[in-house]
């Protein structure tokens, strides 16, 4: 029987992360489910309040795989941004 793909000998977390983006885009899909999933949760608080705290944690999450070496910058500074801006409007929105 033939292998089609190799099997990693990694052991911890970071491993089968680095193994799953050989194969496919699944960090960028993580982050965007991080997204999407914590959005859809604070939704119970109004939409002005829930967007920058999802977005916070997007940006925290995009950090993080970003210093492990597996996403590239622009997802960062991407995240970076829309937080900012989401957060500015809060802050203007609330005075």
């Amino acid at each position: 029987m033939e292998i089609l793909y190799p099997i990693p000998a990694g052991s911890t977390i970071v491993d089968l992360f680095s193994y799953a983006q050989t194969t496919t885009h699944f960090v960028e899909l993580t982050i965007l489910a991080i997204f999407f999933v914590s959005y859809f949760a604070l939704k119970r608080y109004e939409t002005v309040r829930a967007l920058p705290a999802s977005l916070f944690l997007t940006f925290l999450s995009s950090l993080i795989f970003f210093l492990l070496g597996m996403v590239g910058s622009h997802w960062v500074i991407s995240s970076a941004i829309l937080f900012g801006l989401s957060a500015l409007f809060l802050y203007i929105r609330k005075h």
